[in-house]
């Protein structure tokens, strides 16, 4: 069976680039500059790890960490996740 990269790189229940104006929106402010992928990365990176801790339910979205400014590490995951995807070729938010 071949692998099929591009139904990783779609949106999903928590990680929902694809609904969300506020994380394209920071995504591209985040990576305005960097001219490859390891910079656009390490931009969403930073800003993710910045983020405070504390402690919640772990099945939120991506967009819900951003709203709030904070979040448990798998819903600062979950927006880490969505922020790549953002500028990844082939996902459903570029163009």
């Amino acid at each position: 069976m071949a692998f099929d990269r591009q139904r990783y790189l779609q949106p999903s229940g928590l990680c929902d680039f694809d609904r969300s104006a506020e994380i394209r929106l920071k995504a591209r402010e985040l990576t305005a500059g960097n001219r490859n992928r390891a910079g656009k990365f390490s931009s969403i990176f930073a800003f993710v790890k910045e983020l405070p801790y504390g402690l919640e339910d772990w099945d939120l979205k991506a967009s819900d960490i951003l709203r709030k400014g904070w979040g448990m590490c798998s819903g600062k995951t979950n927006l880490l996740v969505a922020g790549r995807r953002v500028y990844l070729p082939g996902t459903a938010s570029t163009g």
